[in-house]
């Protein structure tokens, strides 16, 4: 499988952490292909990567199932005009935007994977809209099972 996550920035964070070290377990095991970190903005992230890294300008290049992290990624993503898969990682932003999250839940072309319970919930009462599935921590493992 070709894996693409866009995140807002690779500056080292327990979210940026999560999906690098899922991506390089996730080559490691051969459960993936190839995979690639899509990024805005540049911040200093000393670990390890096994796979491609790049700004989002190169997104144009990409096909596979691609993972958004933030609503603006995903809002930008759906600019992109290859075949892609589009889910949303929902539960890591800060204080969303409301009528942002209610418009990509909307959109038939994203499916939303929320962090946890909580944001399933939150997520719900916000937009009406069940999420395809609950994943804690960005387990690769149950990503693959729900893309």
């Amino acid at each position: 499988m070709n894996l693409g996550i866009y995140v807002d920035t690779i500056q080292k964070s327990p979210e940026t952490f999560c999906i690098i070290d899922q991506l390089n377990k996730g080559m490691e095991s051969g459960k993936l292909d190839d995979a690639s970190l899509f990024f805005d903005a540049v911040g200093f992230n000393d670990l390890p990567m096994k796979f491609g890294m790049f700004n989002a300008t190169a997104m144009w290049a990409f096909t596979g199932t691609l993972l958004t992290t933030s609503i603006d990624t995903t809002s930008k993503a759906l600019e992109i005009v290859n075949k892609l898969k589009v889910y949303y990682y929902h539960g890591w932003e800060e204080n969303p935007n409301i009528f942002g999250l209610i418009s990509l839940a909307k959109n038939p072309n994203i499916k939303t994977i929320c962090r946890n319970g909580e944001d399933a919930i939150e997520f719900r009462r916000v937009t009406g809209e069940s999420p395809v599935a609950l994943v804690d921590n960005f387990s690769l493992e149950e990503i693959l099972q729900q893309v």
